[in-house]
């Protein structure tokens, strides 16, 4: 992942975005929700990886 932010930071884009292959991204919504932020601002959004699977079923 070192690589992909290093392009980032190469690059000059305001917006940095790490998404794994199996999830899916509304990029309008994204991009709307990342407009009430500022850019020099660091911002996560999302959650942490669990160390445990979960059900489908099943609130975290």
């Amino acid at each position: 992942m070192s690589v992909e932010y290093d392009k980032f930071i190469e690059s000059g884009r305001k917006w940095f975005c790490h998404v794994d292959d199996d999830n899916y991204v509304n990029a309008r919504s994204l991009l709307h929700l990342l407009s009430s932020f500022s850019p020099s601002q660091d911002v996560y959004l999302g959650r942490p990886s669990l160390d445990h699977p979960i059900e489908a079923t099943e609130r975290v």
